[in-house]
């Protein structure tokens, strides 16, 4: 019975979902957007039933040979040892010393008569089961070096008749604050900058261990000041292990014999410890930099520790072997239709790409033939395009699986628009004395103070190309105003010629009458008209990224 339920079900559901991907193809479909999150779920929910029927629905086994059953791996067991081991669980009124986490058993063991009696217990009860060294090791728990180290060597003297007879690999694990925490996360905060898989058969010196650290943190990517800060005073504190003798101390306690150090790891505490220490003073007298302390003092975490397998190790998998036959028909379909859906939103968005590149190519003109109208003209473009664009950016993720280009799309439309609007204009029509009569071309005498505002404009951006576009009103017919303008032009780039501009910076074209800023049917508007407009371009590789996508 339960089996013809679930066979119902999943043919209900495979029904359900295939609906939903159907509707999606419908382009008149306004709320399409809604189905996506539902042909998600509904996968889900395949997924589980099938798992159901794998482990719950026990099959035939008519007529079929018996297969050897499945062999379980014990939990690798971390001992925590070292001088600061106990640092590491809160004693409870019942004496617990142990924990779970990531698939690994911890235990403390604070001394060697613990130790002795922790390996032999591990090697009755579970024989297969891998026991690792976890060696905790607080820089500020001491206030100097010295102490530290002879912290270390008296904790050698005391477990090295024990761990003379076994060879044990071994987790070296520094916690230090190597950054801050701002704002609302004020709480103490711990992250570890390595995860990583301990292979049990490799063994190194502290001083290779801290040479590989060191080359991993260069490699870590950066992308936020914390991790700029973690970076650097992670490096300052390989550097004062091995300058305080700590890393030599250190090495005659990992030895290939009995304890083979497999990894250093580093944790940074961002929210600090309760005190100060050797690490700290250090850190304050080297670089003048003091952690701040923390309020409270944490228990400091346990890392995330990944075991690869032992050699020779081969997991027996005829059980799943045996299993595999009951992927339906279902479970494929959904498969392929969600990589059709997939496929067909990869289309969808190279469309979009498609259509954005022609859009945007009518504003990415070269900017050599720019006006003052001509500039506001390009701005007023890419600020219609990016309006047109927005309501992009408000479909849902899951209905274009994270490939939407739209975010893309207005931060380039943003980019251009701050080139255009920061590019140095000067127009002749702010001032209140005319540079021209009308119908002439001669400067006259009042436009020397302009003049020499647009040379001390065109002297603050040096070697960058200068538009000059000459404007008349519309006196007379558009051949006189064309030539009229031109000369205008001219006659400005002539002057600041003369007054040291060099002239092969300078592009001068005329507009005529066709970009009037005024009424042509007053006095006052014609004057206004009869301007020259003085442009800076950018630079040519702000131009380039201008013109190119």
């Amino acid at each position: 019975m339960r089996r013809i339920w679930l066979r119902f079900s999943l043919f209900i559901i495979t029904s359900a979902f295939l609906l939903c991907f159907g509707l999606t193809l419908l382009p008149a479909l306004q709320k399409e957007w809604l189905l996506m999150p539902v042909m998600v779920s509904l996968a889900i929910v395949l997924v589980i039933l099938h798992g159901y029927s794998i482990l719950a629905i026990p099959h035939n086994t008519v007529n079929r040979p018996l297969l050897p059953r499945f062999v379980a791996v014990e939990k690798p067991v971390m001992l925590i040892i070292g001088p600061y081991a106990a640092k590491w669980f809160r004693q409870y009124g019942n004496g617990d010393d142990s924990r779970f986490n990531h698939q690994l058993v911890w235990l403390l063991v604070n001394d060697a008569k613990t130790l002795e009696l922790r390996l032999e217990r591990i090697r009755q009860v579970s024989p297969k089961a891998r026991a690792i060294v976890f060696f905790p090791l607080l820089p500020d728990v001491e206030d100097s070096a010295a102490q530290i180290k002879t912290k270390i060597s008296q904790w050698e003297q005391q477990l090295n008749s024990v761990l003379a007879h076994y060879s044990l690999p071994a987790v070296l694990a520094v916690y230090a604050r190597l950054s801050s925490v701002s704002g609302e996360s004020q709480q103490v905060t711990e992250r570890w900058l390595s995860d990583i898989a301990i292979d049990t058969q490799l063994a190194f010196s502290p001083e290779e261990a801290i040479c590989q650290l060191s080359a991993r943190i260069d490699s870590t990517p950066i992308s936020t000041p914390q991790d700029v800060q973690r970076a650097v005073i992670s490096k300052q504190l390989l550097v004062w292990l091995t300058e305080s003798g700590i890393t030599q101390c250190l090495a005659r306690v990992f030895s290939p014999a009995s304890l083979r150090l497999n990894q250093l790891m580093l944790c940074d505490c961002s929210g600090g410890f309760h005190r100060h220490g050797a690490w700290s003073s250090w850190l304050a007298k080297r670089y003048a930099l003091l952690p701040a302390v923390s309020s409270r003092t944490a228990e400091p975490s346990l890392p995330v520790i990944k075991l690869k397998p032992q050699p020779g190790h081969k997991p027996e998998r005829a059980a799943v072997r045996e299993k595999a036959h009951v992927l339906r028909w279902s479970q494929l379909l959904v498969t392929i239709i969600l990589a059709a859906s997939l496929l067909i939103t990869t289309v969808s968005i190279h469309q979009q790409q498609q259509q954005f590149r022609l859009n945007i190519q009518r504003v990415l003109n070269p900017l050599d033939d720019l006006s003052a109208v001509k500039l506001q003209g390009r701005i007023m473009q890419l600020q219609a395009l990016y309006t047109d664009w927005l309501p992009c950016t408000e479909i849902p993720e899951m209905r274009t699986w994270g490939l939407s280009s739209c975010a893309g799309f207005l931060a380039a439309i943003n980019q251009r628009t701050a080139i255009l609007t920061t590019l140095p204009s000067y127009s002749t029509q702010q001032w209140r004395d005319p540079l021209f009569n009308s119908g002439s071309s001669t400067l006259l005498p009042q436009a020397i103070p302009q003049l020499e505002a647009i040379a001390e404009l065109i002297r603050t951006h040096p070697q960058r190309k200068v538009v000059i576009t000459g404007h008349a009103d519309n006196i007379g017919s558009k051949r006189i105003n064309d030539v009229i303008a031109a000369r205008r032009a001219k006659a400005v780039a002539q002057w600041l010629t003369q007054h040291g501009i060099d002239p092969s910076l300078l592009i001068t074209q005329t507009a005529g009458a066709e970009e009037p800023i005024a009424p042509n049917d007053n006095a006052q508007g014609r004057q206004e008209n009869r301007r020259v407009d003085v442009i800076i371009l950018p630079s040519a590789e702000i131009t380039k990224e201008f013109t190119t996508l």
